[in-house]
């Protein structure tokens, strides 16, 4: 049977795409474009409590670098005995727990989908600080300003959150 101690999963990691207009740079407009979202974008991530504390920030990342090696490049202070909560793509990172994927020729154990319920209900709460984020007024729709700016623009929302 799988146990888990839900007081130690400490972190929930979450990355963030911001849209932002194509540059006129051939060579950064190739280092920002991501094809799973058809635009330009910057990454940032966001390490939150279950309390809804957000914890552990960095970025801005290109939009072409995978995030679980942005993950391995900033790794968050978790201590030894610390384990993180993260989506599909940090599968591989160490101390990092994802949900539990149905597979082809199977169904979920009963442990397991009683361990996805619970993963679901935590990542439902620090959803909303994600979009607390996302959604502000500065950050809302294509970003058309310079870089530097959109740096300025996520690090006081976030620090403000």
């Amino acid at each position: 049977a799988f146990l888990i101690q839900l007081s130690q999963v400490h972190h929930y990691f979450r990355w963030i795409q911001r849209q932002r207009q194509q540059p006129e740079d051939w060579a950064a407009a190739r280092l920002l474009f991501q094809s799973k979202y058809d635009h330009c974008c910057v990454k940032f991530m966001l390490g939150v409590t279950f309390m809804g504390t957000i914890v552990h920030y960095t970025g801005l990342h290109l939009g072409t670098h995978p995030d679980n090696i942005i993950l391995d490049m900033y790794p968050p202070a978790l201590l030894p005995w610390e384990w993180g909560l993260g989506d599909g793509a940090f599968k591989a990172n160490r101390h990092i727990l994802v949900k539990y994927i149905q597979p082809d020729d199977g169904l979920l154990t009963e442990q397991q989908v009683y361990f996805n319920t619970i993963f679901n209900y935590w990542r439902l709460r620090v959803e909303h600080i994600i979009g607390e984020v996302k959604n502000h007024d500065m950050l809302r729709g294509v970003f058309r300003g310079s870089i530097d700016l959109l740096q300025a623009c996520v690090d006081i929302t976030v620090h403000l959150t």
